[in-house]
């Protein structure tokens, strides 16, 4: 029997393809994120490019990204970002990964004509064997002999 070619980070390819469906989203936001599904408009949800230019002409590809709204009364909708990135194993640096996803975004929002800055609100699905909480920024630099500089 032939062997089955080996599929290159299959969970990634599942999320990715999974959370690209309007539908999952809005039900895994609900079932995952109430406080956030209170807050949103998910029915406006909209899949947007996750993939940019960087000036040094590298891609920047976060893995799913959707734009929404917030439920406010008026007329003047207030849109956020929402981003999900999936990771099968901890990684010390995520924080600046997803920092840089979020400083894209926000670049982004205020380069289209018409637009404000808008909130970027990054979520990270983990599925690793192992407990893995990501570090932030803050505890990242703790420690740092440079800090006493500033």
């Amino acid at each position: 029997m032939p062997s089955r070619p080996k599929i290159h980070q299959p969970d990634d390819r599942f999320f990715r393809h999974a959370m690209s469906k309007p539908e999952v989203a809005k039900r895994y936001i609900e079932h995952f994120y109430p406080d956030i599904a209170r807050i949103t408009d998910l029915g406006s949800l909209k899949l947007e490019s996750s993939l940019s230019i960087q000036p040094n002409l590298r891609e920047f590809q976060a893995d799913v990204i959707y734009r929404c709204r917030l439920q406010q009364d008026g007329e003047k909708h207030l849109y956020f970002c929402l981003l999900l990135e999936h990771k099968s194993q901890p990684e010390k640096y995520v924080s600046v990964q997803v920092g840089l996803y979020v400083m894209e975004l926000m670049l982004r929002s205020v380069k289209e004509a018409g637009r404000e800055l808008e909130l970027v609100l990054p979520i990270i699905f983990y599925n690793g064997k192992e407990k893995w909480q990501p570090l932030t920024l803050a505890e990242l630099f703790a420690g740092h002999p440079q800090l006493g500089l500033l």
